[in-house]
C-alpha cells in the first residue's frame, strides 16, 4: 500500500510539472498572438489610432468590422439611437 501511494504521489508530481509548463506555453502563445494582432500586423502597423483618439479611420473600420456594415446591423443601431461617427 505504501509503495502504491509513493508511486501515485510521483505520478501526480509529474502531472503537476507538465501542467505548469503547459500553462506557461499557453500564456506565451496568447501573448505572442496578441502582440502580432495589435502591434505587428501589417494592416495595423505602426499603430491603430483608436487608442489615442477613440476613433479609427473609416477604411480600417470597414475592413476590421465587416459585420457592422451589414444592413440589418446598421438598422438595429439606428433604431437604438447608438449611431455615431467612426
Amino acid at each position: 500500500m505504501i509503495k502504491f501511494q509513493k508511486k501515485l504521489n510521483r505520478v501526480l508530481e509529474i502531472f503537476l510539472v507538465i501542467h505548469y509548463y503547459e500553462a506557461w506555453l499557453a500564456f506565451l502563445a496568447i501573448v505572442v498572438w496578441h502582440m502580432y494582432g495589435v502591434l505587428f500586423n501589417p494592416h495595423v502597423y505602426p499603430m491603430n489610432p483608436s487608442w489615442l483618439t477613440g476613433k479609427m479611420p473609416k477604411e480600417m473600420f470597414e475592413k476590421e468590422h465587416p459585420a457592422a456594415q451589414n444592413v440589418g446591423n446598421v438598422e438595429k443601431v439606428e433604431k437604438l439611437g447608438l449611431k455615431r461617427d467612426v
